[in-house]
């Protein structure tokens, strides 16, 4: 039986497919690319890879990580396409700027169905009755 009859999870599909292309087996896949073979059964067996691991086979493969984990189904095109701000300098931003690209940041990675956890009493988190920080009154 080849390696390649073993191909057992979705996400490894489409690198069974690219060795299959290449006449190449596991074995070879991971002597080549430097990986450990167990973390490609792991892989093959449905655990996603590690980025170091897929950065190894895509390097290998000739292809950019992200599109070797967007080709497995480990993230989505979308998700992939997301760059960072071009000629965003955080040292250019006065605080309030600088808050402000935080929190966009912060509510596009909060999930919808995820409320914000509210665990901490005022006492706890040093609030006051006016909503200042306690440590407002130490200042001048």
């Amino acid at each position: 039986m080849s390696t390649h009859d073993k191909a057992t999870s979705s996400q490894w599909a489409y690198l069974d497919g690219e060795l299959r292309k290449r006449g190449l087996t596991t074995e070879d896949l991971a002597r080549r690319a430097g990986v450990a073979r167990s973390d490609i059964t792991a892989w093959r067996n449905g655990q996603p890879p590690s980025v170091p691991t897929a950065r190894a086979i895509a390097t290998f493969l000739g292809m950019s990580t992200l599109d070797i984990l967007v080709e497995a189904g480990i993230i989505a095109e979308q998700e992939a396409s997301r760059r960072p701000v071009e000629g965003l300098d955080p040292t250019a931003l006065t605080d309030d700027e600088l808050l402000l690209e935080l929190a966009k940041w912060l509510r596009s990675r909060r999930r919808p169905s995820s409320p914000a956890p509210h665990s901490q009493s005022s006492t706890a988190t040093g609030d006051n009755d006016n909503g200042h920080d306690r440590l407002d009154a130490d200042r001048p």
